[in-house]
């Protein structure tokens, strides 16, 4: 059902305890050594769920809640398949009367007391809920996910972490495990469902419901620069912010890379205009973030293009004598051909030269052609004297 293979190397050791202390959890699993202690009372479930905490247990999802509900969850559903008697913890009226939101309920928490009994029972709640929403399958790919440690907010490429073996680069990870923060990003890329109200009705303290609303802006903001950026990726600095929540950092590089673009969208739409070939250096340097750099580039590529229309639109229709005699020795139009050779060549002050060449020889042709005539007549006058 959890869709990840039996997580320990070694074998699973189970041990009797005994406490002292009443409020005693009847299990607990120790994930470094492979070991679920058990009390002397406790009947077979408590070591399904322990069994289950092999898997969720601070290594795949960071929070409490989140271990111990879908601990619970997946426990209660192996009991169930092999028909062993399970105690389901139960969301009453009287539990909920302790609610507090589930990112309140710590591990400092006294064993027993009413916030514990209603973290589990919440927790459960909270877990069976986000099944029927999603799908056991989708929860399976998010646990795949975690366990990998990649994060949400792939590249389209990337997107899919059972299929990184088909793709060029392998997709983007996490240092750690994810967070309520990670878990929500990866449910809803899963799932393409907005859960923002659930985590608000059941995760969220009243301090961390601010971020929620950036998030949803951040997103918003992060599917228009997708849009617009096209086939160019966006640089994983962004990708990294937001699966930070660091929205303040994401809006700020997301505008930078939405200034680039429309940058990129000017001088290819003059270099189709100028029938002219530009490079994919600045594509490269914005999918590395270097969004200074791109930006320059594409300034230097729109300043070259700019001499080679102002050259072009020098050129005149006029075939007067005068002018056909200053064009004799003359090659403009090879010369627009040599500038965009090298604009092509990201050769820019040869590019502007040659381009500069051109317009010269076009915009003098008349004044030259009237200089050499005025010279031959002159040399000729001469002769005949």
């Amino acid at each position: 059902d959890i869709g990840v293979g039996w997580p320990l190397d070694g074998p699973l050791v189970v041990a009797e305890s005994a406490s002292r202390d009443d409020g005693a959890y009847a299990g607990v699993f120790d994930p470094a050594e492979g070991r679920m202690e058990v009390a002397y009372w406790a009947g077979s479930d408590v070591m399904i769920n322990q069994a289950a905490h092999a898997w969720f247990n601070g290594s795949l999802l960071a929070d409490r809640w989140a271990d111990e509900g879908f601990a619970t969850f997946y426990a209660l559903r192996a009991a169930a398949e092999m028909g062993r008697a399970a105690e389901r913890p139960a969301l009453t009226d009287e539990v909920a009367a302790a609610a507090v939101p589930l990112n309140a309920w710590t591990r400092d928490e006294p064993p027993g007391s009413d916030v514990d009994t209603y973290g589990y029972a919440a927790s459960l709640a909270l877990a069976t809920a986000l099944e029927e929403r999603v799908g056991a399958e989708v929860l399976a790919s998010v646990w795949a996910d975690a366990q990998a440690r990649v994060g949400a907010s792939q590249p389209p490429a990337a997107a899919d972490s059972r299929a990184a073996a088909a793709v060029a680069d392998p997709p983007e990870t996490l240092a750690e495990a994810p967070d309520w923060r990670g878990l929500l990003d990866l449910l809803e890329a899963r799932s393409g469902e907005d859960l923002t109200g659930v985590w608000r009705e059941w995760v969220v303290r009243p301090e961390e419901a601010a971020p929620l609303d950036a998030r949803a802006d951040a997103r918003s903001t992060y599917a228009r620069t997708i849009a617009l950026a096209g086939p160019w990726r966006l640089p994983r600095s962004v990708r990294d912010a937001l699966r930070a929540w660091d929205f303040e950092t994401a809006d700020s590089l997301m505008a930078g890379a939405r200034t680039v673009i429309a940058q990129r969208d000017t001088v290819e739409q003059m270099a189709e205009r100028d029938d002219a070939t530009l490079t994919t250096t600045m594509q490269t340097l914005f999918e590395s973030g270097a969004m200074a750099e791109a930006s320059t580039h594409a300034e230097r590529q729109r300043a070259a293009l700019l001499a080679i229309e102002e050259a072009v639109a020098a050129r005149s229709a006029d075939d007067d004598i005068l002018s056909r005699i200053g064009m004799v020795g003359e090659r403009p139009e090879q010369s627009i051909r040599q500038a965009k050779l090298l604009l092509a060549q990201d050769d820019f002050e040869g590019s502007t030269a040659a381009a500069g060449r051109a317009l010269r020889a076009w915009t003098v042709a008349w004044e030259e052609g009237r200089r050499r005539a005025l010279l031959g007549l002159a040399v000729l006058a001469m002769l005949l004297v």
